[in-house]
């Protein structure tokens, strides 16, 4: 891949962002946001279970959604895909069973911008690595009941593409599964579906395995929490072990939690902020966050080995501080905090290897 590539992935999530921003400006009024804005950001109030009622399929909600998750999820996809690619590296140096090629299926897709996160890691690795040689997937199979109107759909030479499935995630599983698949993400979805469907989803997994369909070298699973919902739940908790299970039902797979620690910033910077470490919760599986620094302070996303394409516009921040400013004032319940700080990342990544 050449310079001129990374630009086309940087300047497409800029233009994304613009767009969300037009948007949301449309339903400000000097200063003032409208009915319609202040039921969109009453939607997205996620740590309260009062109001998981955001509407997906409507085009505001999604462009207050990126506005306020979208510089955040979209650096933290692509720090999980960067410390994947670096393990596969190692695994190749050393001789071991590796991948190629992530083939990936992204559960709970959304605005598919975890897709754009994957294109964007491989070609900043190929920028700047010399060395390094593996393909970026042609696809990323997105699975998600709405097909949301502000969606991440590269058409530029070479993008990775967002195939989107509009099935329920068992559904999928159980129905349309295909063989090629060697990455299984789960971005934040399975914080929000109700304990029965996750149930429902390691049931079939299980039985997939059990099948064998599980029948190459190495896969991958990446799970995506808010870490505030991490360390409050621990039924949350335990997921990754009931998948870790369910996939390795045969006993067939070496399996590894460390995958994070392999991200550039545990490699290359001596700043603890900038590393990807465990948290100290007592789980089975490790699960990796950015830690702050003895005052308390997150690293800015912004501030980050991928500086180049996570720089947040002044009329972005504008916008944001705006609202919160407003809501600040005026409603006491109501909120609007952009997440700019690494403060909520927090995720898995196990890799299977065959033994």
């Amino acid at each position: 891949m050449t310079m001129t590539k990374l630009n086309d992935y940087k300047n497409f999530f800029e233009t994304k962002m613009n767009e969300a921003l037009s948007t949301v400006r449309e339903h400000i009024n000097n200063g003032v946001p409208d009915d319609e804005l202040l039921d969109a950001i009453e939607a997205l109030r996620y740590m309260d279970p009062q109001h998981l009622s955001a509407d997906y399929s409507d085009k505001l909600v999604d462009s207050v959604y990126l506005l306020k998750y979208g510089h955040a999820y979209a650096f933290e996809y692509a720090a999980a895909y960067d410390a994947i690619l670096n393990r596969e590296i190692y695994a190749k140096r050393h001789r071991s069973r590796y991948i190629k090629t992530v083939k990936p299926v992204t559960f709970g897709v959304g605005s598919g911008i975890s897709t754009w996160s994957i294109g964007f890691a491989y070609a900043h690795k190929a920028e700047y690595s010399s060395w390094f040689d593996f393909k970026c997937p042609y696809s990323d199979t997105g699975v998600d009941l709405t097909r949301w109107p502000v969606s991440f759909d590269m058409d530029f030479d070479g993008s990775v593409k967002l195939y989107h499935n509009k099935k329920d995630i068992v559904d999928f599983i159980c129905n349309h599964w295909y063989g090629n698949i060697n990455l299984m993400a789960f971005t934040k979805v399975l914080n929000e579906l109700p304990e029965d469907v996750v149930d429902d989803v390691i049931d079939a997994i299980e039985q997939k395995a059990r099948e064998g369909c599980f029948d190459g070298n190495v896969y991958y699973l990446l799970l995506s929490h808010s870490k505030s919902e991490y360390d409050n739940d621990a039924y949350v908790q335990r997921i990754a072990q009931r998948l870790i299970d369910a996939i390795n039902v045969n006993g067939d797979f070496d399996v590894d939690d460390t995958v994070p620690e392999y991200f550039s910033g545990n490699l290359h910077s001596n700043d603890l902020r900038s590393k990807m470490v465990p948290m100290n919760n007592g789980a089975s599986v490790k699960c990796y966050h950015f830690e702050c620094n003895d005052l308390g302070y997150h690293q800015p996303i912004g501030q980050y080995f991928f500086n180049e394409s996570f720089k947040i516009s002044d009329n972005i921040n504008d916008t944001t501080n705006q609202l919160k400013d407003y809501l600040d004032n005026y409603y006491a319940d109501l909120d609007f905090r952009a997440i700019r700080t690494t403060s909520q990342i927090c995720l898995q990544i196990i890799r299977f290897s065959r033994k």
